[in-house]
């Protein structure tokens, strides 16, 4: 029959085998969440570079739409006066 020393050994090397084996599923589970976390930062930063150069600032978008207003206005009045003669 077993003595009580050696129940008491297996039982605590159960014990830590259980613990390492947990760590290690922590672990190996917070490198995936940072290696993710630097993937997402990675595709953050690709996208505000494409933001520049793909996209149209709003000021710029002003200024076109007023130059496209101005045309147009221009465009009316002449077929205006036209009309009119």
């Amino acid at each position: 029959m077993m003595d009580s020393q050696l129940a008491l050994n297996l039982l605590f090397g159960g014990f830590c085998t259980l613990a390492v084996w947990v760590l290690k599923v922590i672990w190996d589970g917070q490198a995936k969440i940072q290696e993710s976390h630097a993937d997402m930062r990675e595709k953050l930063h690709d996208f505000q570079t494409q933001m520049h150069s793909d996209f149209v600032r709003r000021e710029d978008f002003k200024d076109f739409a007023q130059e496209m207003k101005d045309m147009l206005s221009k465009i009316y009045d002449k077929l205006d006066n036209k009309a009119d003669k």
